[in-house]
Protein backbone atom coordinates (compact mmCIF):
# COMPACT_ATOMS: atom_id res chain seq x y z
CA UNK A 1 0.00 0.00 0.00
CA UNK A 2 1.23 3.42 -0.19
CA UNK A 3 1.26 5.70 1.75
CA UNK A 4 -1.64 7.86 0.82
CA UNK A 5 -3.68 4.61 0.58
CA UNK A 6 -2.97 4.24 4.47
CA UNK A 7 -3.68 7.49 5.05
CA UNK A 8 -7.40 7.54 3.26
CA UNK A 9 -7.87 4.03 4.82
CA UNK A 10 -7.20 5.12 8.29
CA UNK A 11 -9.23 8.64 7.49
CA UNK A 12 -12.50 6.22 6.90
CA UNK A 13 -11.20 4.25 9.69
CA UNK A 14 -11.32 6.95 11.99
CA UNK A 15 -14.83 7.87 10.26
CA UNK A 16 -16.50 4.56 11.06
CA UNK A 17 -14.95 4.87 14.82
CA UNK A 18 -16.60 8.14 15.51
CA UNK A 19 -20.01 6.81 14.05
CA UNK A 20 -19.41 3.62 16.77
CA UNK A 21 -18.69 5.78 19.35
CA UNK A 22 -21.53 7.97 18.80
CA UNK A 23 -23.48 5.01 18.49
CA UNK A 24 -22.32 3.69 21.69
CA UNK A 25 -23.11 6.82 23.60
CA UNK A 26 -26.35 7.23 21.81
CA UNK A 27 -27.31 3.49 22.72
CA UNK A 28 -26.62 3.48 26.60
CA UNK A 29 -28.51 6.61 27.23
CA UNK A 30 -32.44 6.22 24.75
CA UNK A 31 -31.71 1.91 23.96
CA UNK A 32 -30.08 -0.41 21.34
CA UNK A 33 -33.17 1.17 18.39
CA UNK A 34 -32.23 4.98 18.97
CA UNK A 35 -28.25 4.21 18.48
CA UNK A 36 -29.36 1.88 15.40
CA UNK A 37 -31.12 5.00 14.11
CA UNK A 38 -27.79 6.80 14.27
CA UNK A 39 -25.64 4.88 12.71
CA UNK A 40 -27.58 3.99 9.86
CA UNK A 41 -28.04 7.64 9.32
CA UNK A 42 -24.74 8.46 9.71
CA UNK A 43 -23.29 5.65 7.15
CA UNK A 44 -26.30 6.11 4.75
CA UNK A 45 -25.66 9.89 4.55
CA UNK A 46 -22.35 10.16 4.68
CA UNK A 47 -20.83 7.05 2.99
CA UNK A 48 -23.81 6.77 0.14
CA UNK A 49 -26.36 9.60 0.30
CA UNK A 50 -23.48 12.22 0.27
CA UNK A 51 -21.28 10.53 -2.06
CA UNK A 52 -23.97 10.28 -4.89
CA UNK A 53 -24.97 14.15 -4.36
CA UNK A 54 -21.61 15.29 -3.81
CA UNK A 55 -19.31 13.00 -5.55
CA UNK A 56 -20.38 12.35 -8.58
CA UNK A 57 -20.26 15.41 -9.41
CA UNK A 58 -16.89 16.11 -8.21
CA UNK A 59 -13.93 16.68 -10.31
CA UNK A 60 -12.13 14.26 -7.93
CA UNK A 61 -14.52 11.43 -9.07
CA UNK A 62 -12.47 8.04 -9.65
CA UNK A 63 -9.73 9.76 -7.80
CA UNK A 64 -8.33 9.27 -4.30
CA UNK A 65 -8.08 12.93 -2.67
CA UNK A 66 -7.78 12.89 0.97
CA UNK A 67 -10.62 10.43 1.89
CA UNK A 68 -11.40 8.42 -1.11
CA UNK A 69 -14.82 8.96 -1.45
CA UNK A 70 -14.13 9.90 -4.98
CA UNK A 71 -12.80 6.52 -5.73
CA UNK A 72 -15.47 4.63 -3.61
CA UNK A 73 -18.44 6.51 -5.59
CA UNK A 74 -16.98 6.07 -8.77
CA UNK A 75 -17.85 2.21 -7.86
CA UNK A 76 -21.38 2.65 -6.73
CA UNK A 77 -22.39 5.44 -9.18
CA UNK A 78 -22.45 7.34 -12.51
CA UNK A 79 -20.46 10.21 -12.87
CA UNK A 80 -23.05 13.18 -12.85
CA UNK A 81 -25.98 11.28 -11.45
CA UNK A 82 -26.05 13.02 -8.29
CA UNK A 83 -28.01 16.64 -7.85
CA UNK A 84 -24.72 18.65 -5.67
CA UNK A 85 -26.98 21.62 -4.62
CA UNK A 86 -29.03 18.70 -2.48
CA UNK A 87 -25.79 17.08 -1.35
CA UNK A 88 -24.20 20.45 -0.41
CA UNK A 89 -27.01 21.72 1.35
CA UNK A 90 -27.64 18.34 3.40
CA UNK A 91 -23.90 17.99 3.80
CA UNK A 92 -22.84 20.66 6.77
CA UNK A 93 -26.52 19.32 8.41
CA UNK A 94 -25.42 15.61 8.03
CA UNK A 95 -21.70 16.45 9.81
CA UNK A 96 -23.94 18.70 12.80
CA UNK A 97 -26.27 15.44 13.40
CA UNK A 98 -23.40 12.77 13.10
CA UNK A 99 -21.28 14.99 15.90
CA UNK A 100 -23.54 17.06 18.02
CA UNK A 101 -26.28 14.38 18.38
CA UNK A 102 -23.93 12.25 20.88
CA UNK A 103 -22.49 15.47 22.60
CA UNK A 104 -25.57 16.52 23.38
CA UNK A 105 -26.40 13.00 24.11
CA UNK A 106 -23.52 13.27 26.57
CA UNK A 107 -24.31 16.54 28.14
CA UNK A 108 -27.78 15.01 28.98
CA UNK A 109 -25.82 12.12 30.83
CA UNK A 110 -22.91 14.15 32.07
CA UNK A 111 -23.01 12.01 35.37
CA UNK A 112 -23.22 8.68 34.07
CA UNK A 113 -20.62 8.82 31.22
CA UNK A 114 -18.43 11.41 32.35
CA UNK A 115 -15.82 14.44 32.12
CA UNK A 116 -13.43 11.81 29.96
CA UNK A 117 -16.03 10.93 27.49
CA UNK A 118 -16.96 14.80 26.86
CA UNK A 119 -13.70 15.40 26.18
CA UNK A 120 -12.97 12.56 24.03
CA UNK A 121 -16.15 13.58 21.98
CA UNK A 122 -15.47 17.16 21.27
CA UNK A 123 -11.54 15.91 20.40
CA UNK A 124 -12.55 13.44 18.08
CA UNK A 125 -15.07 16.24 16.53
CA UNK A 126 -12.58 18.89 16.48
CA UNK A 127 -9.98 16.69 14.84
CA UNK A 128 -12.49 15.82 12.00
CA UNK A 129 -13.41 19.22 11.39
CA UNK A 130 -9.86 20.83 11.34
CA UNK A 131 -8.94 18.16 9.08
CA UNK A 132 -11.75 18.76 6.87
CA UNK A 133 -11.72 22.50 6.48
CA UNK A 134 -7.78 22.14 6.04
CA UNK A 135 -8.09 20.31 2.71
CA UNK A 136 -11.04 22.71 1.67
CA UNK A 137 -8.80 25.38 1.27
CA UNK A 138 -6.72 23.12 -1.66
CA UNK A 139 -9.78 21.60 -2.92
CA UNK A 140 -10.30 22.78 -6.39
CA UNK A 141 -14.11 22.81 -5.93
CA UNK A 142 -13.51 25.43 -3.03
CA UNK A 143 -15.89 27.97 -4.84
CA UNK A 144 -18.77 25.64 -5.36
CA UNK A 145 -19.23 23.79 -2.60
CA UNK A 146 -20.55 23.88 1.27
CA UNK A 147 -16.97 24.46 2.57
CA UNK A 148 -16.49 27.70 0.71
CA UNK A 149 -19.84 29.13 2.69
CA UNK A 150 -17.65 27.72 5.74
CA UNK A 151 -13.89 29.00 5.29
CA UNK A 152 -12.47 32.00 4.42
CA UNK A 153 -9.96 31.81 1.95
CA UNK A 154 -6.73 33.98 1.17
CA UNK A 155 -6.12 34.15 -2.65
Amino acid sequence: MRKEEIRIFCYNLFVIFVLLLGFHYVEVSFGFLAGIIYLVFGVIMLFIFLRRNLCTNCVYYGRYRYTGWGLLTSKLFSKSTGNFKLGSNLAGLTWMVVLIVPLVVILLNYSRLGLYTLLLWISLSIFLMVDHFSHCKTCEMRDRCYGKKVVKYSH
